[in-house]
């Protein structure tokens, strides 16, 4: 069963800046609904200023670091 952390980016390419906006606000509302919530980094996959979700359902965990010139945004299963 696919988690909806995964289904965050459908139809978004998160580098351009307009779907990085509705992505942004995709993740928001789902953390604000309590369907995912933020949790501690367990450890660094891509820099200290990466932030982890868990989809309480699944138990998947995704990683997303902020878009900071020159860096893009990213957002992986952990």
């Amino acid at each position: 069963m696919a988690g909806i952390l995964g289904s965050v980016t459908d139809q978004l390419t998160i580098t351009q800046y307009d779907d990085w906006l509705i992505f942004v606000q995709r993740l928001e509302e789902l953390v604000r609904s309590g369907r995912v919530r933020q949790i501690p980094a367990m450890r660094t996959v891509f820099l200290k200023q990466e932030e982890w979700y868990l989809d309480p359902d699944t138990g998947e965990i995704y990683v997303y670091v902020k878009p900071d010139a020159p860096i893009l945004p990213i957002w992986e299963k952990s």
